[in-house]
């Protein structure tokens, strides 16, 4: 047989929310010599979040409080086993409502904070080797390459409290587990462009453009860490 009952004494639920983000950003770009370029910048993330669930009760206390046996000596209703601090919770008779003190008792709150982050540092060279000669005779532009690297970082860490690695929370059915996780990539990439077959007068027409890429990447990560507490 299953009783169910709301615990309309401790009244409802509630979840807090909250969230903080912090962003930079740090660029530069400029010339390094006649028809060569750069540009870099830095992006450095991170925001934090944290979710306080209040008004929330203790399955373990409630369970405690629900145990209520009668004292042989004095003949009072206690807890079975005495547990520190146990208040019986009479839910059986409805003249006497439970007092402020017993849904004390088994009421816990809830934490759960996460922290995640995200750093990336990218640049690149452009050069322009027209002006060297590095083109066809019945070209108007020359060879363009540009060499380029990329690092980019991302970390994520939750924490949650003994009562949801526990479960213990009645408003939740199954253990919140940490996480404490990393991933990293680094990229190295370069790109020449040459445009072999355009003149000025039919460029729009007549633009052959040959181009390759070649990208090589590095990447690397933690495994996420669990625990049940």
């Amino acid at each position: 047989m299953l009783f169910a009952r709301r615990n309309i004494e401790g009244g409802p639920r509630q979840d807090n929310y909250t969230h903080t983000a912090y962003r930079g950003v740090l660029g530069l770009r400029g010339d390094i010599t006649e028809g060569w370029t750069y540009d870099a910048y830095g992006l450095f993330s991170q925001t934090r979040s944290l979710d306080f669930h209040n008004n929330d009760t203790s399955t373990n206390l409630i369970q405690n409080a629900l145990f209520a046996v009668k004292n042989p000596v004095t003949g009072a209703i206690t807890c079975r086993g005495n547990p520190q601090g146990c208040i019986p919770w009479n839910i059986w008779n409805p003249a006497t409502p439970p007092t402020k003190a017993e849904v004390a008792y088994f009421s816990a709150p809830g934490e759960y904070s996460a922290n995640s982050a995200e750093d990336v540092v990218s640049g690149y060279v452009s050069g322009d080797l027209t002006s060297r000669g590095a083109k066809t005779p019945w070209a108007a532009d020359g060879l363009k390459v540009v060499f380029g690297t990329e690092y980019r970082r991302d970390t994520l860490t939750t924490q949650p409290d003994q009562e949801l690695l526990t479960a213990d929370l009645a408003g939740f059915g199954s253990p919140i587990v940490p996480v404490n996780a990393l991933a990293h990539v680094w990229e190295g990439f370069w790109k020449p462009v040459c445009r072999s077959c355009a003149t000025r007068r039919w460029r729009s027409r007549w633009m052959w453009k040959a181009a390759t890429a070649t990208r090589a990447t590095r990447k690397g990560s933690t495994p996420i860490l669990t625990s049940s507490g």
